[in-house]
């Protein structure tokens, strides 16, 4: 029987992937934070993927819970502020290991947080340390 190079790598990819999905901690929960002023304008997000949309008004923060699907996963923010507009994609299949898994049995974590500078991200959630929280946005 003869096994081409592409059929070997398919199968091998179908099993990577799908051991990834099933793993009950592949889980990723996904924390939308606003962190600006008490009195200033209202922040809005709205985050959505292929599997639907969801937003925040007005509010202090959000999350979401999902299993990443087969290099389909991605999820988009965007925010509004003032006359200040990011997009940002808070997760993505093809880049899980920028949410760090919380001991053995949590989930993946991945959190954004808008501040008056710009969007943050922390893989932590680390209040103690503020340098572990990173502007990848700036406004």
């Amino acid at each position: 029987m003869r096994i081409s190079i592409v059929s070997v790598l398919l199968m091998s990819l179908a099993v990577f992937t799908s051991a990834y999905t099933r793993n009950p901690h592949s889980k990723v929960k996904v924390y939308v934070m606003n962190a600006l002023p008490p009195n200033s304008e209202p922040l809005i997000v709205h985050c959505e993927s292929m599997g639907g949309d969801f937003s925040l008004s007005g509010g202090r923060s959000f999350s979401w819970r999902f299993s990443p699907g087969y290099f389909a996963t991605t999820f988009f923010c965007e925010f509004w502020w003032n006359s200040k507009i990011r997009n940002v994609k808070v997760f993505s299949y093809l880049e899980p290991h920028q949410c760090e898994r919380m001991k053995p049995k949590y989930s993946n974590m991945c959190y954004w947080q808008a501040r008056e500078d710009g969007i943050y991200f922390n893989n932590r959630n680390d209040t103690v340390f503020a340098t572990s929280w990173q502007n990848r946005f700036p406004w």
